[in-house]
């Protein structure tokens, strides 16, 4: 059978993981979002003395404590990666569609340059006829 103290503190923690404190202090960080699973807000809410934690029969309680604070810590980076995931998308897709717009803008400008180089091409010719066409008149002249 579980003794009234270590009763205490598993509810005191199960209320923290919630973020469901009874303890006025607690209900407080609870709403600003400074709430976190440690010895002392666990004492608190259990409404026991810190030195009480610190005894040898409730050191699987500290362990408990200490593993539920890395469980909110790795839920917090995994929220936190989501975010940066959704955002790393985000810009990939902006990245995408700018690119797309410069591969148009490229095709365009390839288009141009082309035209521009058949015109020269035909001016060219055009060019050597005319002078072709000057020679000749000369000589008939």
């Amino acid at each position: 059978m579980i003794d009234s103290v270590r009763q205490d503190f598993l509810e005191a923690i199960e209320r923290i993981k919630l973020g469901k404190p009874i303890n006025e202090a607690l209900k407080l960080k609870a709403i600003q979002g400074k709430l976190k699973l440690n010895n002392s807000t666990v004492a608190l809410e259990a409404s026991r003395g810190l030195s009480t934690l610190h005894t040898a029969k409730y050191r699987d309680l500290k362990t408990l404590i200490a593993g539920g604070r890395q469980t909110a810590n790795r839920a917090r980076q995994v929220e936190e990666l989501r975010v940066e995931c959704r955002t790393m998308r985000k810009n990939l897709e902006r990245s995408e569609l700018r690119l797309s717009h410069v591969e148009v803008s490229l095709v365009q400008a390839e288009r141009a340059l082309q035209q521009a180089i058949e015109t020269k091409e035909r001016l060219a010719d055009d060019n050597k006829r005319l002078r072709k066409h000057i020679a000749d008149m000369g000589k008939k002249v």
